[in-house]
């Protein structure tokens, strides 16, 4: 056995990540690299009670939209995490569109960052639907009144 002796750096150390160095201020916030805090920070499904379709996430206008094909298997919500934090500080709206979804789907919780979406089971049960029917689930900042 015998020492070996080199260089080493904390890989936590070695890049600033989410901070901008140097930063004198005592507030944590006043350090944070934003762009990147944004980044990380998005809008996107935590759970999707079937298969997804299409997610949609614009960095700049922080849209995002969610498209699946709802199974009747699934029977916990599609859950959505949307930052009122970082993303939408004003607030943001949510529509809900698709194949019975006005008559089948329902936001069954919005509290805080976490969005649930739910799907009725007399969806499936309805004359009018098909294998490729689909949900799209659509957030946006709030619009100035």
């Amino acid at each position: 056995m015998h020492w070996a002796y080199k260089k080493w750096s904390d890989w936590t150390g070695d890049s600033k990540g989410f901070w901008n160095y140097p930063c004198s201020s005592t507030h944590l916030e006043d350090c944070l690299n934003m762009t990147l805090t944004k980044l990380y920070a998005r809008t996107y499904p935590r759970a999707v009670a079937g298969d997804t379709v299409e997610f949609v996430f614009n960095a700049t206008t922080y849209n995002s939209s969610l498209e699946y094909k709802p199974k009747q298997s699934c029977q916990l919500p599609t859950v959505i995490f949307a930052s009122t934090k970082w993303i939408y500080t004003s607030g943001f709206e949510i529509e809900i569109s698709g194949d019975l979804a006005s008559k089948y789907v329902t936001l069954t919780n919005h509290v805080a960052d976490v969005i649930e979406v739910t799907v009725d089971p007399g969806f499936f049960e309805d004359e009018r639907y098909t294998a490729d029917a689909t949900v799209k689930i659509e957030i946006y900042p709030k619009r100035a009144e």
